[in-house]
């Protein structure tokens, strides 16, 4: 006798890839080293197809680090409107960031509820992965994350001076293993 079981169907990758444009990604003013406090502070993110670690293109946030003692920048993305979305299916989450100078780090943040990283990733010149452990053993995140509306990718500069983009790409859900 063939027993079937019914299953629940895998969850549909979930990731950013910028070939399409920004993929519905701003950057908040409220970070110190965004350049977009208002006009003529500074343009928001944008594509650019002349860098990126997959495809050909990636997001390029301009910032403006005066190499104080932690100059903040990032990239936001709202992930289905005012709908919360279900992360748990997704065991991390994962982005490709290009840290143009050295001091900088990063971390994958994620809002409503308001869930900061419990710790950031120092990066190397050159392009860095960045992964945060999304389930309930997470270091990462105090007891996991299992529903979000927005993601924030923030990259922090410690006496970095820097002005100019930081290129982020490939954020990826990645589902975990059966």
């Amino acid at each position: 006798a063939v027993i079937v079981t019914a299953s629940a169907a895998p969850p549909s990758p979930l990731g950013y890839g910028f070939e399409d444009g920004t993929d519905g990604f701003f950057a908040p003013n409220w970070l110190s080293a965004n350049q977009t406090a208002g006009s003529p502070a500074g343009p928001d993110v944008s594509q650019d197809c002349a860098l990126a670690s997959a495809g050909s293109c990636s997001l390029a946030i301009p910032v403006n680090m005066p190499g104080g003692s932690y100059d903040q920048a990032g990239a936001d993305v709202i992930l289905d409107g005012e709908n919360a979305v279900d992360v748990s299916p997704y065991e991390s989450a994962s982005f490709d960031v290009y840290a143009p100078v050295a001091n900088l780090s990063a971390a994958a943040y994620f809002n409503n509820p308001w869930t900061p990283a419990n710790h950031l990733t120092a990066l190397t010149q050159g392009w860095n992965t960045v992964t945060e452990d999304l389930t309930s053993a997470s270091t990462d995140f105090s007891g996991g994350i299992s529903s979000a509306k927005e993601l924030l990718l923030l990259i922090v500069g410690v006496n970095a001076p820097y002005a100019g983009n930081i290129n982020v790409d490939n954020v990826r859900f990645n589902i975990n293993p059966a």
